[in-house]
């Protein structure tokens, strides 16, 4: 099924770990539209993004601190958007670990 085709409304957690770096970035506004919808009132979108630079050829796609804090802000409140501390050896020092609190309009 196509994640954007999806219609369940029911989340109060949507845990993130690699889905949003595979995809194109012409599609992460959609993804972050998509993530609101799907999360009920109070409901939290937390886990990992890349922190490099973004490729030419990907997947993954990389991205920063500021180009994620103005992707998300409309959408989110931004509690925690981070270095992660606990990465493992391969990923030390190129993740970000957020948690978002769904903005309800």
């Amino acid at each position: 099924m196509d994640f954007f085709d999806y219609e369940e409304k029911n989340f109060d957690l949507i845990l993130e770990q690699t889905f949003f770096c595979a995809l194109n970035p012409s599609l992460r506004g959609a993804y972050v539209s998509k993530m609101h919808d799907l999360l009920h009132k109070n409901g939290n979108l937390v886990g990992l993004l890349f922190d490099f630079p973004f490729k030419t050829k990907g997947p993954p796609f990389g991205g920063n601190i500021e180009a994620y804090r103005k992707l998300f802000r409309q959408n989110f409140k931004i509690k925690i958007l981070e270095k992660a501390y606990n990465s493992i050896e391969l990923r030390k020092g190129n993740e970000l670990f957020f948690i978002f609190d769904k903005v309800n309009h």
